[in-house]
């Protein structure tokens, strides 16, 4: 699945994607409805940022 098809598909189902070759601490991209458009969360929920389309 290419990463467009995998943001649509999180956006319906209300969650986010991460990849297992991004290790055993990925980020998590949330996809949005905002201006924002995607939310990019740490694994440890600590830090966060979004970034704007």
């Amino acid at each position: 699945m290419n990463i467009q098809e995998a943001i649509k598909e999180a956006g319906k189902q209300k969650r986010g994607i991460t990849r297992k070759s991004w290790g055993p601490n990925p980020i998590w991209i949330i996809p949005t409805n905002t201006t924002s458009c995607i939310v990019i969360m740490k694994n440890d929920k600590k830090n966060w940022c979004s970034l704007e389309s």
